[in-house]
This record gives C-alpha cells, structure tokens and sequence, in this order.
C-alpha cells in the first residue's frame, strides 16, 4: 500500500526508486535554471562561450551570435576550433585549451574569431573551467571582449603620431638642405661666369646646377610631408580632372597597361588645388605602373561616401560628412601586410631605385585637402589606394 509523500517528501514507486512524477519535477527545475542562466547570460554585453571537455561548444550567449553571425542551433555541439579560428590559430588555441582542460588555467587570451561572413574579430579573452564530481574538469567557460575596433583606433593613433614625427623631421631636413642646395647653386653659378662657354669646367657646373634643380623637386615635396604649404583651392569637378588627365595617364603607364575609368561619383566637387590632385593622380599611377612590370590593368574610379562619426574618429582628424572617393587599383605583385604598414612613411620604398615619397606626398596633399587616404593589399592580388576628399557642395 502507497502513501502520497509529505511535502518535500520524495515520491518513490517502490523502495529508493523515485517516481516519473518526481523525475520530471527535477527535469523542469533544470531546465529553469538553465534557462534562468542563458537568460542573464543573454543580457550581458560580453562574449560567452561554454565548452565541454572535448572542445564542444554547449552554451553560446547573444553577445557571441552578435559577434559571429551564428545562432546557438547552428554551433551546438560542434568542437569551437571548426567554426571561429584562422588556420593558424587551430593549434595554439587547442593547446590553450588542453591546459584548461587539464586544470591548469592560462586565464587571459587573445585570437581572432572568424564570423560567418569570414570577417576577422579581434577576442581578448578571459578563461576558468568548472569541475565535476570527479574532480575533473567538467566545463570550460570563456568570457570574452571585442577589441577589433579598439586595436585598430591605437593603431591608427600610433601611425598617425608616427606620421606626424616624421614629418616634422622630413620638413627640417628640407628646410636645412634647401639651404645647403642654395649656396652650392651660387657658388656653381658664379664659378660659372668665369668659364669659357665650351670649357670642360663649365659643363661640370651645369651638371652641379641639374642636380640642384633634382634636388630642390625632392625639397618641395619634403616640404608637402611635413609643412603642407597653403594652396589656392578652387571647386574642382574630380571627375572632370581625372577625365581630363586620363590620356597623359596612358602614356605614363605605357601600352602594357590598360586603363580602366570608372566615375560613377554623382557630385564630385571638391575644394583643391587641381596641380596637387594632378600630382596625386600621376604619382599613384606610376606605383601602379611599377608594380606591373608585365602588364596589367589600372583602375580609377570615383564614388561618394558617406563619413559616419564613428568611422571618422578611426581615421583621427577628419569630420564626418560627405567625402568623394578617388580611388586608384592595380592587378600587380600586391604587399604583404608588414609593408602595407609603411607606405605612407617618408623614403620608404620596395623599389631597388627610388626615393620612397611618391606615397607620403601623397598622404601630405590629402591631409592638407581635411582629407584622408588608406591602402589595401596582398600578395598576388594587386593594391588599392583609396583617397577621399571632402565634397565642396
């Protein structure tokens, strides 16, 4: 004969065996609570990420499917390593883990995440582990933080500070050897007036007055890195300059090259001076040019953006607002990312001949305009240099 259990008595059908009335009970109290925890874990603004002994992936909050582009029904289950990490961040990761898994607790990490659009996030991460009954670790928890942005604004901060350093060096060294060019030039010129005009001696000093000359062209754009001088700028229609500058342009880059013009801005009115576009213009194309020494195609295009606030304070400086694109591709060698790093620096250069200032008069110009201009590249797949100015109208 049964008897119905007291509260808080557990029920059993039989001597020690709990009934389906009480297994259900702790079934639906478990399940609260679990849903208890997804629901605060949901609310909170960092990544959480649970993982069993074997790297399988059984709880994974909002802020993580935010990240990622992934819902918790899609990574269920599935070991961490096949969904979010670049090939080569599978094996310091998995060793990180084994650590962890062992009950040894590297407690903070940092990796990129790959999210299902293939975009790469930077994760700072802070690790523990739960243990079971058995005193093995049972769980391991990651709580983690998206410093993407964060890294890239320091970055920017530092290329910026960098850039600026710099400029201010090459503006003093082109102030002192202006100066040092000028009086070698009068002392040439006045040398000269003493000489016969076929004399071997006056020949020489034309040669000392030619390289005064190529001398004072790199000073001036030394002065446009580190002192951009004030121009007269006038409305320009860029569409109308590059246009315009498009046969000269062909000739520079020669028949192996074809040029391919793409103006789709629909106000490209800008606030320049058109000698220093023309001169952004021809430097970037003669880049292009060098890095296809086999031929290839020269992509110019123009476009109008749209400089959200968030997006302007990245490229520290610049205003928010409406910029025109000038945009300039090649389908050349391509840099790897430590030199994309440096394009932009002052008499930095990958050619075996050259001055390394093509790039940093052109940085100069832009950011004299209230500009800005970035480079994408990678090897094999050619460069892209991308310059916005902002729109006058």
């Amino acid at each position: 004969m049964t008897h119905a259990p007291k509260k808080g008595e557990p029920s059993h059908d039989s001597p020690g065996r709990p009934t389906a009335l009480a297994t259900k009970r702790a079934e639906e109290h478990l399940k609260s609570e679990s849903d208890f925890i997804s629901a605060v874990l949901d609310t909170v603004g960092a990544l959480v990420v649970v993982l069993d002994r074997k790297g399988r992936i059984v709880l994974f909050n909002q802020a993580c499917g935010q990240a990622t582009g992934y819902t918790f029904d899609e990574v269920e289950g599935r070991p961490f390593w096949e969904l979010f990490l670049i090939p080569a961040e599978v094996e310091p990761v998995k060793g990180v883990f084994a650590e962890l898994a062992a009950g040894n607790f590297p407690n903070k990490y940092v990796n990129y995440w790959l999210t299902k659009a293939g975009e790469r996030r930077l994760i700072s991460w802070s690790n523990t582990a739960i243990l079971g009954d058995d005193g093995e670790v049972e769980f391991v928890i990651g709580t983690g933080i998206d410093i993407t942005e964060h890294t890239q604004l320091e970055r920017q901060l530092h290329q910026a500070q960098k850039m600026e350093a710099v400029g201010r060096l090459a503006g003093g060294v082109a102030h002192d050897f202006g100066s040092v060019l000028t009086a070698i030039n009068g002392y040439a010129e006045r040398a000269r007036r003493h000489l016969d005009e076929d004399s071997a001696g006056r020949t020489d000093l034309d040669g000392v007055a030619k390289a005064c000359e190529r001398g004072t062209a790199l000073i001036r754009q030394l002065l446009v890195i580190g002192r951009p001088r004030e121009v007269e700028r006038t409305k320009l229609d860029l569409n109308a300059v590059v246009d315009e500058t498009s046969a000269m342009l062909r000739r520079v880059v020669g028949d192996d090259v074809e040029l391919a013009l793409g103006l789709r801005a629909r106000d490209a009115t800008v606030l320049a001076d058109r000698s220093q576009v023309e001169q952004v213009l021809l430097n970037l194309a003669v880049n292009a040019r060098d890095a296809m020494p086999q031929g290839g195609v020269l992509s110019i295009e123009t476009a109008n953006v749209d400089l959200s606030e968030k997006a302007a304070q990245s490229h520290g400086g610049v205003s928010p607002g409406r910029y025109t694109m000038l945009g300039i591709g090649d389908t050349g060698e391509g840099m790897d990312r430590e030199t994309l790093q440096h394009v932009f620096e002052p008499f930095f250069t990958t050619k075996e001949e050259g001055t390394g200032l093509g790039l940093s008069t052109v940085y100069g110009i832009v950011k004299g305009f209230g500009g800005y201009v970035t480079a994408e590249s990678e090897p094999r797949h050619g460069t892209s240099v991308k310059v916005y100015l902002p729109t006058a109208s």
